[in-house]
């Protein structure tokens, strides 16, 4: 991810007022509804990852990129927990202006999931659709969001809502 995010600070030259992030997060993943075919629940469980962020100044867009990982248990046959690692882009939008204090923001995206349990594995598309707010105290940004993700699993999807918690680094201006 370091290496991706240098990429597009060195090739963001002509892009004027743009600002680059990076990020830790963690947090309580919800899970909606049954899960699986034989109508298990899910317990509430728990999500850590990363996060790059690139802001493109003043247009109020940007994008993010999300790496991490959420486990919960199942609640009935089968039981154990189910694993999920996930990876994302998704596309931001800023409500208010960068260059307010507290902004607010709306993330609509796009990923690859590596989802596993007791009973089978395999990678899957997901998507997901966030709302969120940021603190800014250059150089530090520390933030709370809430997502919510479909991942599609064989059978009946799972579906999660994550309360995250991060702080994010700014790493540079453009």
């Amino acid at each position: 991810m370091v290496l991706v995010l240098g990429g597009l600070v060195a090739s963001s030259s002509s892009a004027m007022g743009q600002t680059i992030s990076a990020g830790l997060r963690g947090g309580v993943t919800f899970p909606v509804g049954s899960y699986g075919d034989s109508g298990s629940t899910l317990s509430t469980g728990w999500n850590v990852g990363v996060t790059g962020r690139v802001d493109f100044g003043s247009s109020r867009f940007g994008f993010q990129i999300d790496m991490g990982y959420s486990g919960n248990t199942i609640n009935g046959s089968p039981y154990g927990e189910i694993s999920d690692w996930q990876g994302g882009v998704a596309l931001l939008f800023r409500i208010l202006p960068i260059t307010s204090p507290i902004r607010p923001y709306v993330l609509a995206g796009a990923g690859i999931d590596y989802w596993q349990d007791n009973s089978g594995n395999g990678l899957v598309p997901a998507f997901y659709g966030a709302g969120g707010v940021d603190l800014r105290l250059d150089p530090i940004e520390p933030y709370v969001e809430v997502q919510y993700r479909n991942v599609m699993t064989p059978g009946p999807n799972l579906s999660t809502v994550q309360l995250m918690f991060g702080v994010r680094y700014i790493l540079g201006y453009r």
